[in-house]
C-alpha cells in the first residue's frame, strides 16, 4: 500500500505545481497544431497542461469578459473546411 501512497503523492505535487503554473499565466496560448482529442494540451506561455474542456470552459470565460477566442487560439472561431 506504500507504493501507491508514494505514486499518489507523486501526482498530486505534478497537479499541484500545474495549477500553480495556470493561475500565473496572464493568458493561456494554444496553437492549432497542438489540439488532439484525448491528450493534455500545454499552453505556450506558462507551459501548463489542460484537458480539451478546460480549454474550450476557458476560453468561454475569456470571450465572456470582453477577449477575443483569437488571442488564446488563433482561428478558434473559424469555420473548418
Amino acid at each position: 500500500m506504500s507504493d501507491f501512497s508514494e505514486q499518489t503523492k507523486g501526482i498530486w505535487a505534478e497537479v499541484k505545481a500545474n495549477q500553480a503554473k495556470r493561475k500565473q499565466c496572464k493568458r493561456h496560448r494554444i496553437l492549432p497544431e497542438d489540439w488532439a482529442f484525448g491528450r493534455r494540451i500545454t499552453c505556450r506561455e506558462c507551459g501548463a497542461w489542460m484537458q480539451a474542456t478546460d480549454l474550450i470552459y476557458y476560453i468561454e470565460g475569456y470571450e465572456a469578459a470582453g477577449g477575443n477566442a483569437d488571442d488564446i487560439w488563433p482561428g478558434y472561431r473559424q469555420e473548418q473546411k
